[in-house]
């Protein structure tokens, strides 16, 4: 089944065509990579696709509703979530009480009644992330790797169906990138599906069953990972000699 579909997807910022006619399906249930240079339109896609930029033109169809233009939250309640390139996390916040701020979302709000129960689900995801002891941790004193994981685990918090992660392994060292694939491959295993924007290819093509490249704001190919990184204009663009490795390992 087919979860989400973008049509002549389109954002122009005078004449800079940040995402420029582009279309594509994301089905149910799998990992969807988008790769391509920086400025290549990959973040203004994602911002378009969750609500947080107004697009000049085209469709986008979430479970065959139109949902392009809505406002994020109403997309959090629509079973849509997402994940930052930039972690801004809540300072002077702990750890459990950030993981408790999503749980007041319209839909969660009528399922977790009481303070014992959000607090046992925002317990349940920290558990989940690895940082159950860092439950009444300052934001303020975590680590780049913990932050971008809580950041994460805050847009899981909403329960969405379909989740945008935005270079989540950024800054992240073996041991967090471990641990955020494993994340990534549960969440696809319970029913979530994920598109992820990366540059750390050989994390992602490690998750991915699809792959989309940008260019300039267009899409420039598309299709299986080891057939993508072997695209002679992908390589040139984008992967250079580490796209022949890839491929290589694909293969």
């Amino acid at each position: 089944m087919t979860l989400l579909v973008a049509s002549n997807l389109s954002r122009h910022f005078g004449g800079v065509k940040a995402v420029n006619d582009i279309s594509f399906e994301i089905p149910a249930g799998t990992v969807f990579g988008i790769i391509g240079p920086n400025g290549a339109g990959k973040t203004s896609l994602f911002n378009l696709l969750t609500g947080f930029l107004p697009p000049t033109s085209g469709s986008v169809r979430f479970r065959n509703r139109e949902i392009l233009g809505e406002k994020p939250y109403h997309l959090v309640d629509a079973g849509i979530a997402r994940s930052f390139q930039l972690v801004k996390p809540f300072f002077g916040m702990t750890a459990l009480e950030t993981l408790m701020v999503p749980i007041w979302s319209r839909k969660l709000r009528l399922k977790f009644l009481t303070r014992e129960m959000r607090e046992a689900s925002a317990r349940a995801q920290l558990d989940r992330i690895g940082l159950a002891d860092k439950a009444n941790t300052l934001v303020d004193d975590l680590n780049q790797g913990d932050l971008r994981l809580l950041d994460i685990a805050r847009a899981v918090s909403t329960e969405p169906e379909m989740l945008f992660l935005d270079e989540p392994f950024s800054g992240l060292g073996q041991e967090h990138v471990t641990r955020l694939s494993s994340i990534i491959t549960d969440l696809k295993q319970s029913g979530v599906t994920v598109a992820i924007i990366e540059h750390r290819l050989r994390e992602l093509m490690q998750l991915v069953e699809h792959v989309m490249v940008m260019n300039f704001g267009s899409k420039l190919a598309e299709g299986k990972p080891a057939d993508v990184v072997r695209n002679p204009a992908v390589i040139e663009a984008y992967l250079g000699s580490k796209g022949m490795q890839f491929g290589s390992a694909g293969g």
